[in-house]
């Protein structure tokens, strides 16, 4: 189970670093048509934001491992991350973008799953 919960923090610390990126240094290039309609939804300053939280969530899930202290920042990450997914999920919907949805659904539900794990293996 450890190997697992491993494996996926790893996949989603680097899919939200990745994602982060994008929001904090390329938001011009992918927001509002022809890429993701959602784009414009929000100003840029709050998609910095949510780029800079996704960063940080990313660092939650994988830092404590490293560093050997402050261990629930790894179930607290997973869990922020899951919201955050869902939240923008609901986001896509709106804008009809079900692909980008059912992405972040996926994602949530990963995410979930992790914290959940975390929290009852208690270790990080």
């Amino acid at each position: 189970m450890n190997i697992l919960l491993w494996t996926l923090q790893i996949i989603l610390a680097a899919l939200s670093l990745a994602g982060g990126a994008v929001n904090v240094l390329f938001y011009d290039r992918i927001a509002g048509p022809p890429h993701l309609d959602s784009g414009a939804a929000l100003p840029h300053a709050a998609w910095v934001a949510i780029g800079t939280f996704e960063i940080l969530c990313a660092l939650g899930l994988l830092l404590p491992a490293v560093t050997r202290r402050w261990r629930p920042a790894a179930p607290i990450a997973a869990t922020c991350l899951a919201v955050e997914a869902l939240l923008l999920a609901g986001l896509h919907a709106l804008y009809a973008e079900m692909g980008s949805a059912a992405v972040s659904v996926i994602l949530a539900a990963l995410a979930a799953f992790v914290a959940y794990g975390r929290r009852v293996r208690g270790r990080a």
